[in-house]
């Protein structure tokens, strides 16, 4: 059985997206195109339809940028 994470790394690499998993600070994250990560949750949301592949990448754009702006 195909669990969720698997799902939603298909769904991207299927619209030609390319994604690798990545361990950061002690997490894992999926990196999509070289520029965005994406967590497990998202990735498994992806899967279950929760959100578009460019809603994703507009959710670590997000992320990101609250992230500089507590720095």
């Amino acid at each position: 059985m195909e669990s969720q994470i698997d799902k939603g790394i298909r769904k991207l690499r299927e619209q030609g997206t390319t994604i690798v998993r990545r361990i950061q600070d002690g997490k894992t994250w999926w990196e999509i195109n070289g520029k965005t990560l994406a967590s497990r949750k998202e990735v498994r949301d992806l899967a279950n339809g929760v959100y578009s592949p460019s809603e994703l990448i507009e959710r670590h754009t997000k992320r990101r940028a609250e992230e500089l702006s507590t720095e």
